[in-house]
């Protein structure tokens, strides 16, 4: 299975560098790579289209496949509109200054290459139905798609409390508090782990899903250790109304009872 795995890996290369390419080039014609997190969202819909391109399409394929793509389409087209109208994000205009003359060719590798390989180990799940062959149906696939469902209540919810959030002027430099953001201080992180879990789950009682693990395992690692909440929260843990919203709410998963009152308090 594992060579059946890289053989499905080395077909994708050159469509992901294709899409690794593309936004690049577009990031370093319109001078803002926070591109790449709109690329995010698409490009698992991307892997879904050349999985179904390259394999026969298959009933347990599509049931995988559909919650994926409704959840790309979704971040995607938020975080493009989310975009609209800003100066790049602080995060990589900290790092195109930082990286000076290096910048052209770092971006694209630190930022777009990078990315896409994180893309393709998360995707495995969606790699292993493909190539599987016919697999009878599972009865897990039903608490996977409702852990899937279950992460895209908390991912879409948080991100429309946030955005209603901050659309009034009169919170602006304060701390969400409201809602889903008042039981964790990451709600769509918690959401979008539910999710990957919620895939995996769907796949795991099959013949050597077990490696596929690591789909779920990394976007965890990356969002409660690298990318996600160490790198927004750097920062603003400085701040003495954020420290006690550190406190008071969890970084990530929720806790079962006695949730904080919202409260709006002003970090900056």
């Amino acid at each position: 299975m594992v060579e059946i795995i890289l053989e499905a890996y080395l077909s994708l290369l050159f469509p992901m560098a294709v899409w690794a390419l593309f936004w690049y080039l577009l990031a370093m014609l319109i001078g803002r790579n926070d591109l790449v997190d709109v690329a995010w969202g698409f490009g698992f819909l991307y892997i879904i289209y050349w999985l179904a391109h390259l394999y026969p399409l298959r009933g347990e394929q599509i049931l995988l496949f559909f919650p994926v793509a409704i959840w790309a389409i979704r971040l995607g087209s938020y975080l493009f509109v989310r975009s609209l109208g800003k100066s790049e994000d602080k995060r990589y205009a900290k790092w195109r200054k930082e990286w000076g003359k290096q910048h052209w060719w770092r971006s694209f590798l630190q930022i777009y290459v990078l990315q896409n390989v994180l893309m393709l180990i998360i995707a495995m799940p969606l790699v292993y139905v493909s190539i599987s062959g016919h697999l009878d149906w599972s009865l897990w696939i039903i608490p996977g798609l409702l852990l899937w469902a279950y992460g895209m209540y908390w991912e879409s919810i948080a991100d429309w409390q946030k955005a209603r959030f901050k659309m009034n002027p009169d919170n602006k430099g304060k701390i969400c508090q409201e809602g889903l953001w008042s039981k964790s201080r990451h709600p769509n992180y918690f959401g979008e782990i539910c999710i990957w879990w919620g895939v995996w789950l769907s796949v795991m009682p099959y013949h050597d899903a077990w490696i596929t693990i690591i789909s779920p395992l990394l976007i965890t690692y990356l969002l409660l250790k690298v990318s996600g909440v160490p790198m927004l929260e750097r920062k603003k843990a400085k701040y003495i109304d954020y420290q006690q919203y550190m406190r008071d709410v969890p970084a990530v998963f929720p806790k079962a009872l006695s949730f904080p009152r919202n409260r709006k308090s002003s970090w900056n």
